[in-house]
């Protein structure tokens, strides 16, 4: 009997999804990270039902601003030369670009330093920052220098696969954030929650500077001439990818912003409760597993290897874990969100069953941007962040809305948006193996 031959594309397709859940580095290093991350998430969770009794949600919900703030500072002090630390062939220059991100970073929050010195009331008028919280705006610069430093360290111990060494500074961050957080409660101090974030970050810069040593970073590295020509070798990370950034980041923290120019404290206390129980988790598995991504895709182009099986098998875990996570909430969530932090937290629960689709969306679609970032697809992300900023900025347009009415359009909005990025990453993977069957 003549069997007919099976086309070399085929049989290539099938191997893979046959093989897509097979053991490898690739899901073992994804296991020590989400171990890690398990652990270290697990410090905030068991928390919670402890700190939403003793902060209030107008706390919660100065505390999201000011959290808000530092997310869109993080993404210009390094002027995304971080991103580029995992690309040169050499550890040498590896460390170089790591050096040049360590100096922007410490010059822009000087800068930041300075205008908060002489705006400050302006400022926190701008983000209706409560009085009682302003002078805690001066921590910004520090905050945002330590967490990119950490954000540097952290792109290094990915290029050196030092994935166990990110899970212990997981873990040690979120340590020392709960023991501040946990103090300042007991002794009924409102502020406990800023100053938890400046120990998180301070801890992990502590840890992850043992863990550059452990991994053969040397600052006898350090080249003038090296960081300079490392610069123009990656220019187009800031030049191309800053502003996308940037808009990116802003379309994240805008809703916050809206809610809390549009509505009550009160109902932001209530969005950040659903972000911290449900989106911070869903994040900690996205950044796991962008980092693990980030490194095999990088490694993959330099080699010249196929990246179509990663790509499906990531996007399968990552639907599993969310539509699992979609139905819990939809079924128990205002009964969970009032038994574990108390009843005065039900409406969170409430808000968490439409939410829950937004949060679903982003676990899936956003560690697929280290795809694009490791075959140095810098403008297509760019397009899109700018796509997103714009779709998200347009909810400042929305007058008399009641809070429940405002969180569907923002779901609606957020889901096309999640859609069209992970449309355009799987087009850039289908084109990027078409190349290597050439």
């Amino acid at each position: 009997m003549i069997t007919k031959p099976v086309p070399e594309g085929n049989h290539n397709r099938s191997y893979m999804l046959k093989d897509l859940f097979r053991k490898s580095d690739f899901y073992k290093n994804i296991a020590i990270l989400l171990m890690g991350t398990g652990i270290a998430q697990a410090i905030p969770i068991l928390l919670q039902p402890f700190l939403r009794r003793v902060y209030t949600p107008e706390d919660f919900g100065a505390f999201a601003v000011y959290f808000s703030m530092i997310g869109i500072m993080t993404v210009i002090a390094n002027f995304r030369y971080d991103l580029a630390i995992v690309l040169p062939k050499s550890d040498e220059d590896g460390a170089n670009v790591f050096f040049l991100a360590l100096f922007l970073n410490f010059f822009f929050n000087i800068l930041l330093f300075l205008l908060i010195l002489f705006f400050r009331n302006d400022i926190a008028g701008l983000f209706k920052f409560p009085d009682k919280f302003t002078w805690f705006l001066f921590l910004l610069p520090l905050s945002t220098f330590l967490f990119c430093s950490f954000q540097s360290m952290n792109f290094w111990l990915i290029r050196k696969k030092a994935f166990r060494s990110l899970s212990v500074n997981k873990v040690s961050r979120r340590g020392a954030e709960g023991v501040v957080q946990v103090v300042f409660g007991l002794i009924g101090n409102s502020s406990g929650l800023f100053w938890a974030d400046a120990a998180g970050n301070l801890s992990n810069n502590i840890s992850g500077f043992r863990q550059l040593r452990k991994t053969g970073f040397r600052f006898q590295f350090f080249s003038k001439e090296k960081v300079l020509k490392l610069m123009r070798r990656y220019i187009h990370y800031p030049k191309f990818n800053l502003l996308p950034s940037l808009l990116g980041a802003l379309a994240i923290q805008f809703p916050v912003f809206i809610i809390n120019k549009l509505f009550t404290k009160t109902e932001l206390g209530f969005f950040d409760l659903t972000q911290q129980a449900i989106l911070a988790p869903f994040a900690l598995i996205t950044v796991a597993v962008s980092q693990v991504l980030l490194q095999v895709v990088t490694d993959k182009k330099n080699k010249g290897e196929h990246i179509f099986s990663d790509f499906m098998r990531i996007s399968l875990l990552l639907f599993s874990i969310g539509l699992i996570s979609m139905v819990i909430i939809e079924l128990w969530g205002p009964q969970l969100f009032s038994f574990v932090f108390g009843k005065k937290w039900l409406m969170a629960g409430v808000y968490s069953r439409i939410l829950i689709f937004v949060y679903m969306f982003f676990l899936v679609v956003s560690p697929m941007s280290s795809i694009l970032l490791g075959l140095e697809k810098i403008r297509l992300m760019g397009l899109w962040n700018l796509f997103h900023f714009l779709a998200i900025a347009g909810l400042y347009l929305l007058k008399n809305i009641t809070f429940i009415d405002f969180l569907k359009i923002f779901t609606g909005i957020e889901i096309i948006a999640f859609a069209s990025f992970y449309f355009l990453v799987a087009k850039t993977v289908l084109r990027y193996e078409k190349k290597l069957r050439v």
